[in-house]
């Protein structure tokens, strides 16, 4: 089950927020667990672009 935060809002209507989800079980065609890959990337965070379409940066 997903857990969104949202940590600060500002007059421009710009959040911003942390989303937890779950990270499936198992191994991937490597061996290696999802869990530690993901980790291993260093890309368990992201920055989503700022905007209403497809593209960001769109009003």
């Amino acid at each position: 089950m997903s857990k969104i935060h949202i940590l600060a809002s500002d007059e421009k209507k710009q959040y911003r927020v942390i989303i937890h989800t779950s990270v499936p079980a198992g191994n991937n065609s490597a061996g290696k667990s999802w869990k530690d890959v993901l980790i291993g990337a260093e890309q368990n965070t992201s920055e989503l672009i700022i905007g209403t379409k497809n593209g960001g940066n769109c009003s």
